[in-house]
C-alpha cells in the first residue's frame, strides 16, 4: 500500500515504528467491523510490546535514518532537533569519528 501525506512516510522514524504504523493502517481501511479492528489493533501492539520488553527486536529495527540537508551550525533551530545535535561536534556520534555529509 503507497502512503503519502501521513508522518509514517518520514524518515525520521524507525522501521519498527514504520511496521507497527503499516499494520495499524491496513486494519483502518480492511473494512471490517469497528470492534474487531480494535482488537486486532491492541493484540498486534501488546505483542509488539513483548516482543520489544524481552529483547526480540533487532536493533536495526530501532535506527532512525535522517538525513541532513545543509550544514549543523546553519539550522537555526539546531538545539530543538535531535538529528541535528546527534551531528555537532561534541556529540556522541562526532567522537566516533563520523563526519557531517
Amino acid at each position: 500500500m503507497e502512503q503519502k501525506g501521513l508522518d509514517i512516510v518520514r524518515r525520521d522514524w524507525c522501521q519498527l515504528s514504520r511496521d507497527v504504523g503499516q499494520f495499524c493502517l491496513e486494519q483502518i481501511l480492511s473494512g471490517r467491523d469497528a470492534e474487531d479492528v480494535t482488537e486486532a489493533l491492541h493484540s498486534h501492539l501488546r505483542a509488539v510490546r513483548a516482543q520489544v520488553a524481552a529483547g526480540e527486536v533487532p536493533l536495526d529495527k530501532f535506527v532512525v535514518t535522517k538525513q541532513l540537508t545543509k550544514r549543523p551550525e546553519d539550522y537555526p533551530d539546531a538545539q530543538h532537533q535531535a538529528h541535528v545535535q546527534a551531528r555537532r561536534p561534541g556529540s556522541a556520534r562526532a567522537r566516533r569519528g563520523r563526519e557531517w555529509r
